[in-house]
């Protein structure tokens, strides 16, 4: 009598093959978190940013009608902005001048890694405006998440 023999085909993945599987998926990981994680804090620095320079016509609209006393020592809501993607809004206007006098300031929250950093949008005398950010106050003192357009020195 004669033997049949049948082929048996393959079922599934061995060992090696899944286990070479998981350790590429590992390797992306290692590569991908950190700069997701990069990615997420610059973005919540921008969002600030975003938000706080909104507020810039609307406080130079008070300013030229002569309207500042909302906006001396005031909050976020004197120039029509309410901090969502900062967690607070701070606004000031003095007439005497000079850079830090008069300001709209917005201080970043809900990333661990900017949690606290402030941008700051200051007004001179002659009504220009100017950025600086101070990631001091975070965890960023490289000042690697700084918006474009910012300074990191007051």
């Amino acid at each position: 009598m004669q033997s049949i023999q049948t082929n048996q085909n393959q079922q599934g993945f061995t060992l090696i093959e899944l286990m070479i599987v998981v350790a590429i998926i590992g390797i992306l990981a290692a590569i991908a978190i950190p700069q997701y994680q990069d990615y997420t804090s610059r973005s919540a620095v921008n969002a600030c940013y975003s938000e706080i320079s909104a507020g810039q016509t609307s406080y130079e609209t008070m300013v030229n009608r002569g309207d500042t006393g909302d906006i001396n020592g005031g909050d976020a809501s004197d120039i029509g902005l309410s901090a969502s993607a900062c967690k607070s809004i701070d606004v000031d206007y003095a007439n005497s001048g000079g850079q830090g006098t008069s300001f709209i300031k917005g201080t970043v929250s809900g990333n661990p890694q900017v949690d606290g950093v402030t941008v700051e949008l200051y007004r001179d005398t002659d009504g220009a405006w100017q950025c600086y950010y101070d990631g001091s106050a975070g965890n960023d003192s490289s000042n690697e998440f700084m918006p474009d357009g910012c300074s990191n020195t007051t």
